[in-house]
């Protein structure tokens, strides 16, 4: 054999994958009868991909060792010697400093090491370092616990070998994997299945949807559902919508939306994913009984200006991303209503629904004919700034939400007219220090501030220009809310980490009701002050294809109920098989602030939520308890292909819940009840992805019934009970278009009797012994997005929500008729409709 022939001939080689490259050779030893002359220590460490095909020997050593180290070189027809590259810019030495990448602060002690000559060096005190080199040499490797590795490739190096060396920290991921599309791309999974994680800038457009709105994403999940239609009335299996802890950026949110329900307070454009908890909540989270919704907005720090904006035919917005300095930026978000300048079609339909009952008529706003105006308006802004030093990662960020009614009436008989303004007003601020400490340790201090203001004034005035009202009616209700949050992560290795730290929150809640007229005046007042002091812990252990376990305990203490509360909590998942694992977990909660249903303390016609907290204070006229919560749940995940099958059923028990938090005060003829809850349920998500096509079904079944001994013997079904809830949802995308179409189908709410006796309304007792008619609504939704090589994009969208009109009924009120035709007073139904066929669009356009 000769060396011609073996550099001529062909042979078929299969493919190779990140093969060691002592194994080629090996390879190719037993295929061409040759023999590789190397030093061992030369080709550890290289790994050698190719595809299959016909080579020539020549032609694969080539492919080879382009991708190796060596140089080869046949001596004769049957050995070939392989010697270190030389590099083509010979260097006897290498120096320079080593800087953080964000600070610009030297790195000491930062180690250094080639790859062939294995010289190592290391920097001093001003990160100073000075090392010699082999001409066989190619990278120099800088390593520092806490960064991550930076590769200096010599051949790039230029005549002046002392150069600046900016490294970074390395990222750490402390969060449990994700396992992608739970329902549609960006409703992600976590692996222990506890958490669902909502990314809208990834997310599909779902039916009734013209924005990737979060609340609006989070109804679609199964065993979380609004039975009045209304974003801030979300209930998670059993729950009613006070027992939701919600947080923006770690502060938590009193109020969660504008007009009464209809839209998000929290602008999805700046959002950067949202973390959905039903079950399993983890011990960093308390406050709430039922679940967990933190939000988050975006963390990167840009280095370009973006601007971007929109409208729908509710409100306009605008976003500014704007970098400051190295490594840190502003990011500014506004929205506001469009309600008071223009009538849109979609905001009278808002307005029927909202004012449905009340003493406002929605073809009244801006109407200018009339004498006096009527007024609605909402906005919100936000504002954050972050930055990155080094180790170190500083945030500021603020939120702040406005909602306003101001209606007017003219009472010509009395020469008087009537001044009527509500207004809701949330929002906070958070400033977080976050550092990490080195790669497997790191820890954030939260400093958050919140407040929450209901305020409405009812005036009667004189047409005579007196300034005094004749009678006034205020009722207002404020929550002052101060936290600080201590939090730490540590990876113990790779299977195990634990989180630990502190918690306190401080709030003072008011309630204030007053009538006020020139001879008198009566005032109704309630102060709750709440400090609580929270240490928790958790210990997470991943065994790879084999378990998932959380365990957790929170401690609580209450200072001003000088109490100790301890929640312990516990999830597993296991893999059964590669398609099926079984989930179970169980934890114990504890609420200190809930909302009460106050009925008739405005003239608007709406009924009130106030917000209290626990209190044994005897000076207050009501003792309001602690609720207590104990969770259970399992179920199972099996998926085959784009199948997938996941099914939990739960059991929730609440105690210290009362009359006032569940609508039956006004029922039970005004007295105060405190009593218990349960709830099962079982919840089915059957999900099939083919291609560009998404399909899923849900189906809830559920029972929450009270025990309120002084109301009933027997137990009492909840005001928001729904024994079954089917939706099914279709998501479809071509190129740059999405559709999106759903239903939903659920039984009707209960509904309490009601007859009149001796002109007075009775309820029958117990109360919601009957149900409403049965609730089914079609939603659909298009999308169509657009980009421009200058960096211009965004899209339109165009949705339908009630698209078949369906008259459905939410509720059920009675009014005494006086005005019937005859001497006796009759009684009146007046149902409470859902929304009705509504359209709405959207333009949104973004520039970078």
């Amino acid at each position: 054999m000769c060396f011609g022939f073996l550099s001529i001939a062909q042979r078929t080689y299969d493919a190779l994958n990140e093969t060691p490259l002592v194994e080629v050779l090996s390879l190719l030893e037993a295929k061409n009868e040759i023999t590789f002359s190397y030093d061992n220590d030369n080709i550890e460490n290289q790994f050698i991909s190719i595809k299959a095909g016909t080579y020539t020997l020549q032609q694969y050593l080539q492919n080879v060792f382009s991708q190796s180290k060596l140089n080869f070189e046949f001596i004769d027809n049957r050995y070939i010697l392989l010697t270190t590259k030389k590099r083509k810019n010979p260097m006897e030495y290498i120096c320079g400093y080593v800087v953080d990448g964000n600070s610009g602060e030297p790195i000491l002690f930062a180690s250094l090491m080639t790859d062939i000559s294995t010289s190592f060096a290391e920097t001093d005190l001003k990160g100073y370092f000075k090392m010699d080199i082999s001409d066989s040499d190619q990278v120099v490797t800088i390593s520092y616990l806490g960064y991550e590795s930076y590769v200096i490739n010599l051949e790039e190096v230029s005549n002046d070998p002392c150069q600046v060396y900016d490294i970074s920290v390395e990222s750490i991921s402390f969060a449990p994997i994700i396992l992608k599309e739970y329902l549609a791309d960006g409703i992600n999974q976590t692996e222990n299945a506890n958490t669902v994680v909502i990314e809208p800038e990834e997310m599909n457009v779902l039916p009734g949807s013209v924005e990737k709105d979060v609340l609006s994403a989070i109804s679609f999940l199964p065993g979380i559902t609004s039975p009045g239609e209304s974003l801030d009335g979300i209930h998670v299996r059993g729950g009613t919508p006070d027992q939701n802890l919600i947080l923006w950026d770690g502060i938590p949110m009193y109020h969660t939306s504008h007009f009464f329900g209809t839209i998000s307070a929290f602008n999805p454009n700046i959002i950067d994913h949202v973390n959905v908890h039903r079950s399993g909540i983890g011990s960093e989270y308390g406050g709430r009984v039922s679940s967990v919704i933190d939000i988050r907005s975006k963390e990167e720090i840009t280095k370009k200006f973006n601007v971007g904006a929109g409208f729908n035919l509710t409100h306009l917005h605008l976003d500014l991303d704007i970098p400051l300095w190295k490594n840190s930026s502003l990011m500014i978000s506004t929205r506001r209503s469009l309600t008071d300048i223009w009538n849109t079609p979609t905001f009278i339909r808002y307005a029927e629904k909202v004012f449905q009952g009340t003493k406002v008529e929605e073809s009244n706003f801006n109407d200018p004919e009339l004498q006096f105006s009527d007024e609605y308006k909402f906005n919100d802004a936000n504002l954050k700034w972050m930055m990155d030093y080094g180790k170190n990662k500083f945030r500021f960020m603020s939120l702040g939400t406005l909602n306003s009614l101001n209606y007017k009436s003219d009472f010509e008989e009395w020469n008087v007219y009537s001044v009527e303004l509500l207004n809701l007003r949330n929002g906070g601020a958070n400033f977080t220090w976050e550092r990490q400490w080195n790669k497997r340790y790191k820890s954030k201090l939260e400093f958050t501030n919140a407040e929450y203001k209901y305020d409405y004034n009812l005036g009667f005035k004189a047409k005579n220009n007196n300034p005094d009202p004749a009678f006034s009616f205020v009722s207002r209700n404020s929550i002052k809310d101060g936290g600080l949050n201590w939090n730490n992560e540590w990876i113990i290795n790779e299977t195990q980490d634990v989180i630990f730290g502190y918690q306190f929150t401080g709030n003072k809640t008011e309630l204030d009701i007053s009538i006020i007229d020139r001879q008198d005046s009566t005032a109704t007042d309630f102060n709750f002050e709440n400090r609580l002091h929270a240490l928790f812990s958790e210990y997470s252990l991943k065994l790879p294809k084999t378990l998932q376990l959380n365990i957790g305990l929170r401690y609580l203490y209450q200072s001003n109920l000088k109490n100790n509360y301890f929640e312990p909590r516990i999830a597993l998942v296991t893999n059964v098989t590669d398609r099926l694992k079984l989930k179970v977990s169980t934890g114990k909660h504890f609420q200190f602030v809930s909302q009460l249903v106050a009925f008739n303390t405005n003239n608007l016609g709406f009924n009130n939520q106030f917000w209290v907290t626990a209190s044994n204070d005897p000076n207050n006229e009501v003792i309001i308890p602690v609720i207590e919560s104990n969770q259970w749940m399992g179920g199972f995940i099996y998926q085959k292909g784009n199948w997938t099958l996941d099914v939990e059923g739960y059991v929730k028990e609440l105690a210290g819940i009362t009359t006032l938090s569940n609508g039956f005060f006004e029922l039970n003829n005004e007295k105060f009840s405190s009593g218990n809850s349960r709830t099962r349920g079982i919840d089915i998500l059957l999900k099939k992805r083919i291609k560009r096509y998404r399909s899923w079904i849900s189906y809830s079944i559920s029972k929450t019934k009270y025990e309120f001994p002084q109301i009933s013997f027997e137990p009492i079904i909840a005001s928001h009970d729904q024994t079954f809830v089917f939706k099914w949802v279709h998501l479809y995308k071509v190129k740059s278009w999405e559709f999106s179409f759903g239903i939903e189908y659920r039984s009707g709410l209960p509904t309490t009797a009601a007859m009149l006796v001796n002109d007075k309304i009775e309820y029958e007792n117990p109360p919601n012994n009957l149900r409403l008619k049965r609730y089914f609504r079609m939603d659909g939704s298009i999308i169509y997005n657009f980009g421009s090589p200058n960096n211009v994009n965004g899209f339109i969208g165009f949705a339908l929500q009630n698209i078949g009109n369906r008259n459905n009924i939410l509720g059920r009120n009675y009014l005494i008729n006086e005005n019937s035709g005859g001497d006796i007073p009759t009684l009146l139904a007046i149902n409470e409709k859902g929304l009705k066929f509504t359209p709405n669009i959207s333009v949104n356009i973004r520039m970078n």
